[in-house]
Parts: C-alpha cells; sequence; structure tokens
C-alpha cells in the first residue's frame, strides 16, 4: 500500500509541475498548486503512520490481550477525525473546520504526553513496562504525528481560502 501512495505523491508533483509550465497560473490558482502539492505530501505522511500503526497491531495481538490501553483509543479517534475535518475543510473550502483542526490539535498531542507518562513517568517503574505497552507507545506517537499531519492539512487550507500563512503560529 505505502508504495502506491508514494507513487501517487509522485504523480501529484507530476501534474503540479506540468500545469505550472503549461499555463501560467496566478493568485488563487497558484495558492492552490501549492495546498494540493503540500496536502499531498502529508497524506503520503499520514499513510506511512497508519503502517506503523498497523504493523504494531499487529504486533500486540500476537501476544495476547492487552488491558490497559491507556488514551491510545481516543487518541486514535481524535486523530482520524482531524484528519477526516481537515480534507473535509480542504474539499468544501471551509475555513471554520480548518481553524477548527487548528483548535483541537492540542488535546491529541496532550493525550500523547499521558500515554508516555503513564507508562514511563516514573523513573523506577520503566523495567515494569510490557513489550506491549511499548508498541501502544509507538503507536500513540503515530497518532499525534497524523494529527500534525492533519493540523498542516488544516493550515493549507486556511492559505488556499484566505491567503494567511498560519503554520508555526501557535
Amino acid at each position: 500500500m505505502d508504495d502506491g501512495v508514494d507513487d501517487l505523491e509522485k504523480r501529484v508533483d507530476r501534474e503540479i509541475m506540468r500545469y505550472l509550465t503549461l499555463f501560467g497560473p496566478m493568485g488563487g490558482d497558484v495558492r492552490l498548486l501549492l495546498a494540493a502539492r503540500d496536502i499531498g505530501h502529508d497524506l503520503e505522511r499520514v499513510a506511512d503512520e497508519a503502517s506503523v500503526v498497523a504493523r504494531r497491531v499487529l504486533t500486540i495481538s500476537d501476544r495476547g490481550p492487552l488491558k490497559d490501553l491507556l488514551h491510545v483509543p481516543v487518541e486514535g479517534r481524535l486523530a482520524t477525525a482531524a484528519l477526516r475535518n481537515a480534507m473535509d475543510a480542504f474539499i468544501e473550502g471551509d475555513i471554520v473546520k480548518a481553524r477548527s483542526v487548528l483548535d483541537g490539535d492540542a488535546e491529541i498531542d496532550r493525550l500523547n504526553r499521558e500515554n508516555y507518562i503513564a507508562l514511563f513517568g516514573k523513573a523506577g517503574d520503566a523495567a515494569k513496562v510490557s513489550a506491549s505497552h511499548v508498541e501502544l507507545i509507538f503507536i500513540s506517537k503515530a497518532y499525534e504525528r497524523i494529527g500534525d499531519h492533519a493540523k498542516n492539512i488544516a493550515e493549507q487550507v486556511i492559505f488556499l481560502l484566505s491567503g494567511e500563512d498560519v503554520r508555526h503560529a501557535r
């Protein structure tokens, strides 16, 4: 799957380059092309993170049930919703929805930090952490990165619709 996504990203880049050279777009058209290129890159990175989640979930499931999933399921739902909302904002041209994705990113970051602290916060307890919980931490980090990519997409939508560059503002 990952190779297919990588190929799609390259195809988007080629098409954008072709459009730039053939048509010499200006203003909003240039912003659309730049946003599409950056969004394509973020989606490729999301696919990479989804692969991380899938591999680590399979590793955990091979070891048997895990009782304490920390905040990982909630974090996953929030990251997935953020990505969905960012893409909806792009498709619908909805700047309010894009800004809501930016506002929600802090919660995903907080859950990731809490997961880490819950397992490794006390130095003396680190040796007691199971291998499956270590896998959960990697899943948590992947969800946090998916949330970051959703935020990047939302920032591109805001730039596309308003010309305002909100990257690195928060």
